[in-house]
């Protein structure tokens, strides 16, 4: 199964299965570190595992070839609409 984050609320994620649309609860010590709105985990032997190329697939066909550039960046730790300062 695939599950797109829908969001986080305290310290449970609302996850949504890509396939059917269900929506379900899980505390977020039981997900991987580095979460954000939209990414992609898939369930693999009762655990939750990021899944980058299907991330990036269904980036793609939301936003075209040029990508969408306002999830967190992990270089920068920037946050969606934010420009990080420069030195």
């Amino acid at each position: 199964m695939k599950y797109a984050l829908d969001r986080i609320e305290e310290n449970i994620a609302i996850l949504e299965n890509i396939q059917t649309g269900e929506k379900r609860k899980i505390s977020i010590f039981k997900l991987p570190k580095n979460l954000h709105e939209g990414i992609i985990l898939k369930k693999e032997n009762n655990t939750y595992i990021i899944d980058n190329q299907e991330e990036e697939k269904r980036r793609l066909q939301l936003h075209g070839a040029a990508g969408y550039r306002g999830y967190p960046s992990a270089r920068t730790g920037s946050r969606r609409g934010e420009i990080p300062e420069q030195p």
